[in-house]
């Protein structure tokens, strides 16, 4: 970590290096011993729907070393219009979003007859129980809290692609 100003009233700069992951991970348990032991994200094709473009960024980078192809949305209206361009195999997504939240984002995307349903993942502050039951009544596929590890992240992914009937 390194901080740097020029001096009072002209800002100040951050700078946070974190290690990479390699591109196999292991999962780690509780989860389902059918999400397999490594995941790897060779040629998985992810939409990422996030209003913050930190949290975006972040995601898109670290998806992208493990070999995903990543595409992103700033909202739900607009990861609908990328869902119609462009197939995807998982979409990960914010719940508090301007203009179409996340579970009006996944309402919509499952009524569009004739196109596939790749699973979502929500992607969220909201971290309780209570939300976790809410996600999941909704038909999320499964739910990561913000902030969340890389590791996480990946056996979410695995779980979700797992468990979830494409089509």
């Amino acid at each position: 970590m390194s901080v740097a100003s020029d001096g009072v009233g002209r800002g100040t700069s951050v700078t946070i290096r974190l290690p990479l992951v390699a591109s196999t991970v292991q999962v780690p348990q509780p989860f389902p011993p059918h999400a397999g032991d490594l995941l790897t994200l060779d040629g998985l094709r992810i939409l990422i729907v996030e209003d913050s473009a930190d949290a975006r960024e972040a995601m898109r980078v670290t998806l992208e070393r493990l070999g995903a192809r990543v595409l992103t949305a700033n909202d739900g209206i607009e990861a609908l219009e990328k869902i119609l361009g462009d197939d995807v195999d998982l979409i990960l997504c914010d719940l508090r979003m301007p203009r179409m939240d996340g579970f009006e984002f996944l309402r919509e995307l499952l009524s569009l007859a004739g196109h596939p349903h790749p699973p979502v993942i929500a992607v969220s502050g909201f971290g309780s129980s209570a939300d976790h039951l809410a996600t999941q009544a909704a038909g999320f596929a499964g739910h990561v809290d913000k902030p969340f590890d890389t590791a996480r992240l990946l056996a979410a992914v695995g779980v979700a692609l797992a468990t979830t009937p494409r089509g």
